[in-house]
């Protein structure tokens, strides 16, 4: 191990703390759980590593192998990402729809910007007729389209659940809004 990766306190302010305890391990598989403990940093964070380093008057040396691990870090967090994504599909086919939110909420309680989530989690609210997580799904789509980044050209596929399915939630002038 180099020095870096001894040395916690340079990251650890900015690692991304997963919980997964309170989960069966019956029903989510062993794998995810071991993925869920390796450090991961959060891929959306609004300061780059670049400028967090800079504050942190990093050494050029040291700056070259916090890059390198940082990008292993939220290698991880996309690893946990796709694998709690699968893990929840394989749910609802399954029919275990409750257990497939969990994935999906989980993956929004911790950031997701995936457009895939939002749907199947629009889809398990509608057919519950869940009014109120509908809103709060729906929210969590506005606070991102009002986002000035676009994360992995995700907007207008974002924008697209919000046309598709959020007919009853907005009016026609929202609407019409998320098209431009």
């Amino acid at each position: 191990m180099n020095k870096i990766e001894n040395d916690p306190y340079i990251l650890s302010e900015i690692l991304l703390k997963i919980d997964l305890s309170l989960l069966s391990k019956d029903i989510f598989p062993q794998t995810l759980f071991e993925i869920s403990e390796k450090p991961m940093l959060y891929p959306y964070a609004k300061e780059d590593i670049l400028n967090f380093l800079n504050r942190k008057k990093i050494n050029l040396i040291s700056a070259t192998e916090i890059m390198k691990l940082s990008n292993d870090y939220k290698n991880n967090y996309w690893l946990f990402e796709k694998a709690l994504i699968e893990r929840g599909f394989e749910l609802l086919n399954e029919d275990k729809t409750d257990f497939a939110e969990i994935c999906f909420r989980y993956l929004i309680d911790i950031g997701s910007k995936s457009p895939l989530v939002k749907e199947e989690l629009i889809k398990i609210f509608i057919k519950k007729r869940d009014d109120k997580n509908l809103k709060w799904i729906f929210d969590n789509i506005e606070e991102q389209l009002n986002d000035k980044t676009d994360y992995h050209y995700f907007k207008s596929k974002i924008s697209a659940l919000k046309i598709k399915y959020g007919k009853s939630l907005f009016s026609n002038d929202q609407i019409w809004a998320s098209f431009n």
